[in-house]
């Protein structure tokens, strides 16, 4: 009795697969921007650093309030399952490309929806001041122009 061995295109997809073994996502703040240069907050400084000092805190100063580690962290079974949902796509005519794109899309909604909640500790008297000038208005941590919300992005590295 003879026995063939069919894959049904196993191993091209396994080629396949090994060609974006390297590939990757970066989400969050960058540290420039398409044209080469930095985006700033109203004050000058670079956002990539106004947003690590929140993310992590500057100790007597200003708390932390992570929104990038924070967002990963609650959606990981989430992320996990997109990425083996796209894995499983490759054969269908799905890229790669397309499927990073489709996760950074994702995860950049969901780290811009986290600065808009309101993350604790609240702001402390003297910010609400300083960003309301006294005069009521967005007490929202994290948020005064919007300019670091919105400089959040993701780029695809094949």
């Amino acid at each position: 009795m003879d026995v063939a061995d069919k894959d049904f295109g196993f191993k091209s997809f396994i080629e396949e697969i090994k060609k974006y073994k390297n590939s990757y996502i970066e989400v969050g703040l960058r540290s420039e921007v398409t044209n080469g240069s930095p985006i700033t907050n109203d004050k000058g400084v670079n956002i990539a650093t106004y947003g690590a000092a929140n993310e992590y805190g500057v100790p007597g100063k200003i708390p932390a309030r992570s929104f990038i580690g924070s967002t990963i962290d609650d959606n990981n079974d989430l992320y996990n399952s997109i990425i083996i949902d796209g894995i499983k796509k490759i054969g269908d005519g799905v890229t790669p490309r397309t499927h990073l794109t489709k996760l950074g899309i994702r995860v950049q909604s969901d780290i811009k929806a986290k600065i808009g909640s309101n993350i604790q500790p609240p702001n402390a008297p003297s910010t609400i001041n300083k960003k309301t000038k006294g005069k009521g208005g967005n007490t929202t941590t994290l948020i005064d122009t919007g300019t670091m919300r919105n400089a959040i992005s993701y780029k695809v590295f094949i």
